[in-house]
């Protein structure tokens, strides 16, 4: 990761110091390995809605080679852009992967890993909207309610579109429920990851701001199913 940090310096002729970006990026790997005993790592006995939110994490978190795959492939791609700015490096990073065919090389390794073409392709996706919208969870809330804003974020990207196979049928917007659950999960799991690899962050402050992920992420998933597989009342179930 720092040669890679550092080569990237080298042909932008950024400023930011490569080394501390890339303790940032182990700390996240090492969070990342440690997902399936968060838990215990962040305990809150008698909090049900974080015990519900650890649950739902968990249910991925198998032996699930395009999971993993698909995690540690964010971790070394996401932050590429801090090397130039370390405010809004996400839309840069983001372009790298395309600019320096890193989409590819990662579904190659995963298809040296055994995924086969298709989910080696599909993971490469997820790669590229996770390291565009990894601090989602750090916008503020509008009037709508800060759901409503999240999604309303996240529509207007045409990768998360084309994720969730938003199609036009007889004047009605349509998205895929499948695609949307799984969103829902990689963004909690991703958000999971950065506020537990954070050594600035107390304990609590972890297992409270998780649990306020999972509360925006639970309402989009009683949107969704609400919704009729229609974008429109997806947003008005939110709205309400």
């Amino acid at each position: 990761t720092l040669e890679l940090l550092a080569e990237a310096k080298q042909f932008t002729g950024g400023a930011s110091d490569e080394a501390t970006i890339a303790q940032d990026v182990r700390r996240k790997l090492e969070a990342m390995l440690k997902l399936p005993i968060l838990e215990s790592r962040y305990p809150a006995p008698g909090d049900s809605e974080y015990g519900t939110a650890i649950n739902y994490l968990n249910q991925n978190l198998v032996d699930n080679l395009a999971i993993w795959g698909t995690l540690l492939s964010w971790a070394f791609v996401h932050c590429l852009g801090r090397v130039l700015n370390e405010e809004d490096f996400e839309g840069q990073s983001r372009s790298w992967i395309d600019e320096w065919l890193l989409g590819k090389i990662i579904a190659g390794a995963l298809r040296d890993l055994g995924l086969d073409e298709e989910r080696a392709w599909r993971a490469v996706g997820v790669v590229k909207l996770l390291t565009m919208h990894q601090r989602w969870f750090e916008a503020e809330a509008p009037d709508k309610g800060r759901a409503y804003g999240v999604l309303e974020s996240w529509l207007q990207d045409g990768e998360v579109q084309g994720f969730l196979q938003v199609n036009r049928y007889q004047d009605v917007l349509w998205f895929n429920q499948e695609a949307f659950d799984q969103l829902l999960w990689w963004m909690l799991a991703m958000a999971a990851v950065t506020l537990s690899a954070d050594s600035h962050r107390p304990a609590a402050q972890v297992t409270e701001e998780i649990v306020g992920c999972y509360r925006v992420i639970g309402q989009l998933l009683r949107a969704g199913q609400g919704s009729e597989y229609q974008v429109e009342k997806l947003l008005a179930v939110l709205e309400g």
